[in-house]
């Protein structure tokens, strides 16, 4: 089995993908690329948060369930699950923060100015995603995970040092 996840390793896989930045908001560390936020840690830093499309978490949920959990209400209904981090093998925790990072950086930059307006200087009304390509997962187990990742057995350092 692979090592379980700590808020260290999820603050370093995060912080190596392109162009991610550590910010913080609501008093707890969050990850950001494009100015979009992917994940967050808890205050407590005992759980991490990253945004996936909903059959993504769907296969995360079905794969590995003792890590994963959706996030509450609407955020959860959209994509956004929580791993507990003791029960997350690195390799999974890898693929889910890639995924998430995938997910913020196929959109176009955010841009810092506040909220988005109209031609007419009007807020713009959220507009919907229509037919979003995103990478699918279909993972059952944490093998599957190294092999559908390229993630190294444990103990042996990845492609980027592990």
């Amino acid at each position: 089995p692979s090592a379980m996840s700590t808020a260290a390793t999820f603050r370093k896989l995060a912080l190596a993908l392109g162009g991610a930045v550590e910010s913080a908001h609501m008093g707890h560390p969050d990850f950001r690329a494009g100015g979009r936020i992917f994940a967050s840690l808890s205050p407590d830093e005992a759980t991490g948060t990253v945004k996936l499309t909903p059959e993504q978490q769907q296969a995360m949920l079905a794969a590995e369930p003792r890590s994963f959990r959706p996030a509450s209400g609407a955020w959860g209904r959209s994509g956004w699950t929580i791993a507990l981090l003791a029960a997350t093998p690195r390799p999974v925790l890898a693929t889910v923060l890639e995924l998430a990072h995938e997910n913020v950086t196929s959109q176009p930059a955010r841009k810092s100015t506040g909220q988005k307006k109209t031609a007419a200087g009007k807020p713009r009304k959220a507009a919907k995603a229509v037919g979003k390509k995103t990478r699918p997962i279909k993972l059952t187990n944490s093998a599957q995970t190294r092999r559908a990742t390229g993630s190294p057995a444990e103990g042996k350092p990845g492609p980027q040092g592990g």
